[in-house]
Formats: structure tokens, C-alpha cells, sequence
């Protein structure tokens, strides 16, 4: 039985069975390695999953989560393999290490290259243009789009950004 929480006297779940009742959510989501059922809260210490599994993978939102889960059909498809979740790159520069760049998952797909993707929100700002007419135009971090340039020079990949 899962045990629920209340936000403003509605009562919430902690435990999501599909991922349209977490989609909406903007929290940090913990699936399970086994059976990818989804926790809202950090599992304590030595607990278990209802299938009996103790790992959990620590995803930043419910987008990145639904991604893992449609890369994990993929991988059951044959369609990709050997899905890393979270791989790092260290950038060094002259031998200096000045940071890492935490990627949301790595995979190669059939034909044997290996694939580096980022999701991303879908944010927006608008731009104003000649005319008086104004367009929307993705906003992204400059921190991420300096490290993303710079792992891109270093290890010759093409991170791949994933829009929802």
C-alpha cells in the first residue's frame, strides 16, 4: 500500500504506477532499477522496492525519468544498447582539471556509435523582431552551453539535446 501525502489538504502518492500521474510534477523522481516504479521520495536506507529490488537511479525530473523509459523499450526492442545513466567528463585543459560535465544518459544505438544526450526542458523567451513581431527562442544556461561546447572540442562527440 502506498502511502500518501497531503498539499493543501489534497491528498498526493508517493508511488506512481504510469508516468502521466508524475508527469506534471516537477520533482525529483527515484525509479526502480528492476521494475522502474517511480518514488517521489528518497527511499530510506536498506529499503526495498514492492518487487523486492534495493537499487534506485536518482532522476533531476519526470522528463528525464520518461526518457529512461522509452530508452529502456528501445534497449528490449534491440534497437540500442549499453545505456549509461549519468556518465562524467572530466575537462582538462593543459593537464588542469577545471570541471565536470554530468551528461543524462549515454547509449549506443545499432549501428555501433555512441550517443550522448541531455534532456531539456522547454523554455522559451521571446525575442522581439523588425516589424513589431516578436518569436519564441529556447533558453538554455550558459554554464551548460560553455561545458557542452567544450566536451563537444574535447571528446569529439555531438550531445544530443531532448526537447519535451
Amino acid at each position: 500500500m502506498s502511502e500518501t501525502l497531503t498539499y493543501r489538504g489534497v491528498p498526493r502518492p508517493t508511488k506512481f504506477r504510469t508516468l502521466r500521474q508524475a508527469h506534471n510534477l516537477r520533482k525529483p523522481v527515484w525509479a526502480c532499477a528492476n521494475c522502474n516504479l517511480w518514488f517521489t521520495r528518497k527511499p530510506a536506507r536498506g529499503e526495498a522496492c514492492e518487487c523486492g529490488s534495493g537499487g534506485f537511479h536518482y532522476f533531476a525530473s519526470s522528463t528525464e525519468a520518461k526518457r529512461h523509459s522509452e530508452l529502456l523499450l528501445l534497449q528490449r526492442a534491440g534497437e540500442i544498447s549499453h545505456i549509461e545513466l549519468q556518465p562524467v567528463y572530466p575537462i582538462e585543459v593543459n593537464g588542469v582539471h577545471i570541471c565536470d560535465y554530468r551528461a543524462d544518459m549515454r547509449y549506443r544505438d545499432r549501428d555501433g556509435n555512441t550517443v550522448v544526450e541531455d534532456v531539456k526542458a522547454d523554455a522559451y523567451k521571446r525575442v522581439p523582431l523588425a516589424g513589431g513581431k516578436s518569436k519564441q527562442v529556447p533558453v538554455r544556461d550558459p554554464v551548460y552551453l560553455l561545458k557542452k561546447k567544450l566536451v563537444e572540442a574535447l571528446y569529439q562527440i555531438t550531445i544530443r539535446e531532448v526537447e519535451r
